[in-house]
């Protein structure tokens, strides 16, 4: 699988670029987007790339997707661009790095109405591969700074009417989109600001018996992105919001599947040809506007005081530097006139002074990494954390649906702005041990044929045991195992989650 995904070079981190091949050859135009129902022939369209079901990591999914006013951790790049910068009770270093890892198998869509079409269940084939949705995440801080990065990859296979023409075997339809985000926490973190860009795109490429793949058509597009979230010290409660500008995509100029004579973009011969397909002119990721509330009962703190042991480390060295400067010139005062031995026994003595500095430099840093550890080891379990939000979405004119575009089908999507409620509780019932989650979020219809429905989650992390991973984690790292379940109407989704217990 994921050699496969190598091949394809989907990840180029500092920009979206892809070099692409070409293969295009005469087609007839058929003018605006047909009726509902019919063939897709024409490039006068776009494709609506908004995903109804929450597939992010175990933990969203298992608090019903309400994660914008929670936005801690790695968990939180996708729901909240502020994030990156915000820290948690166990984060005890000046720098420090989150890393997550969020999947869904292929056997827990076929079979639902995965983009909620109101046409019956989702036709889609993910390829031999055997993955649909893939989204890798992660997440540097330093001091108050936070850096984020997050990849969506989702992979499908070209529908084909004829399974006889080899000439248009194995093409695979790739949409990738890729998140960069920094941000910066004010007031000692308890207001964190955060900016970035996503970057969505779709190639399509043709995999050859050989196993080397050949791409035949890029098109992306970027738009920023913001997002906030307060967290005032000691207070039970959070409130966040994050705005995701619009995203339309151009076609690569370095691609070489360019217009016919009637201004259309074709795979295949065009005409009635059964097995051609007309590309779109562009993608749609339509404008998001989230906003929500998190609010925590128990004895545990939701925000405690953050302390950044680089500030407290820094003044300690600012003190040290001083002595330091201070001794260099009283030693050039003192060794005037002395001869050679007795300044020699002059400079070891500063050394030596200067080396016990150093030393207690040493030692404080880590006593004060081993307090912060274990303030946060110490800290009171039983909590109850509930979170709401809202998410609102806008329309996508002119475009269909991701399922639509695969079965080359119209499936008119995206004509109107759309709502999602979405609230979740989570608890630690077994302190120590256990965390469970429930939760629940409407999911709205972008076609005209579907309706919204209501989705119900459930999610947990349980603790399995410590080590150190041969040295790469603290002494009493402790791992956890977990998952978490999606039901609705036509859907029953699935993740799994294997990380840090904290």
């Amino acid at each position: 699988m994921t050699q496969a995904l190598a091949r394809r070079k989907l990840l180029p981190i500092t920009c979206l670029s892809w070099v692409v091949g070409c293969w295009s050859t005469a087609a007839h135009a058929a003018g605006p987007l047909g009726s509902e129902g019919s063939e897709i022939r024409t490039s006068e369209y776009t494709v609506d790339l908004y995903q109804g079901p929450v597939t992010a990591s175990s933990r969203v999914i298992g608090l019903g997707g309400a994660y914008v006013g929670i936005a801690e951790g790695v968990d939180g790049m996708s729901q909240n661009p502020a994030s990156p910068a915000v820290r948690t009770p166990w984060s005890v270093d000046s720098f420090d790095y989150d890393l997550a890892l969020g999947f869904t198998f292929p056997s827990s869509i076929r079979g639902n109405d995965f983009y909620n079409t109101g046409e019956g269940p989702t036709e889609l084939d993910a390829g031999s591969d055997g993955l649909l949705f893939l989204t890798p995440a992660a997440v540097f801080q330093d001091g108050a700074w936070g850096y984020g990065v997050s990849i969506s990859l989702a992979n499908f296979n070209l529908s084909r009417r004829d399974e006889s023409a080899d000439s248009q075997r194995n093409l695979v339809a790739q949409f990738v989109e890729l998140d960069l985000v920094s941000a910066y926490g004010f007031m000692g973190n308890q207001l964190s600001l955060g900016v970035g860009l996503r970057n969505v795109g779709l190639i399509v490429a043709r995999e050859n018996p050989d196993d080397t793949s050949e791409d035949l058509f890029t098109t992306s597009g970027f738009a920023p992105m913001v997002g906030a979230l307060w967290r005032p010290d000691d207070q039970p409660f959070r409130v966040g919001a994050a705005f995701k500008f619009r995203v339309a995509t151009d076609v690569d100029a370095a691609s070489q599947v360019t217009e016919n004579a009637d201004g259309d973009l074709v795979l295949g011969p065009g005409g009635t040809d059964p097995n051609s397909i007309w590309l779109p002119r562009n993608m749609q990721q339509p404008w998001e506007a989230s906003v929500g509330l998190a609010l925590q009962f128990g004895p545990r703190p939701l925000n405690p005081r953050w302390i950044d042991p680089g500030h407290a480390i820094a003044e300690l060295d600012r003190a040290v530097e001083y002595r330091k400067r201070e001794r260099k010139r009283r030693l050039a005062r003192e060794q005037q006139g002395k001869k050679p031995a007795e300044r020699a026994a002059l400079r070891a003595q500063r050394d030596a002074r200067e080396a016990i500095d150093e030393l207690e430099l040493e030692r404080q840093s880590r006593a004060l990494r081993q307090t912060l550890v274990r303030r946060a080891r110490q800290m009171e379990r039983s909590y109850v954390l509930i979170s709401t939000e809202l998410q609102v979405v806008g329309q996508s004119p002119d475009s269909v649906g991701v399922e639509s575009f695969i079965q080359r089908t119209v499936a008119r999507a995206g004509e109107k702005v759309t709502i999602s409620p979405r609230v979740g509780v989570e608890s630690e019932v077994v302190p120590g041990w256990l965390k469970l989650r429930a939760g629940s979020y409407g999911e709205p219809s972008r076609y005209r044929a579907g309706s919204p429905r209501l989705h119900g989650t459930f999610g947990f992390d349980l603790k399995t045991f410590p080590w150190t991973v041969f040295g790469l984690f603290d002494e009493g790292t402790e791992w956890r195992v977990g998952g978490a379940l999606d039901a609705a109407a036509r859907y029953f989704g699935w993740s799994a989650t294997v990380g840090v217990w904290h």
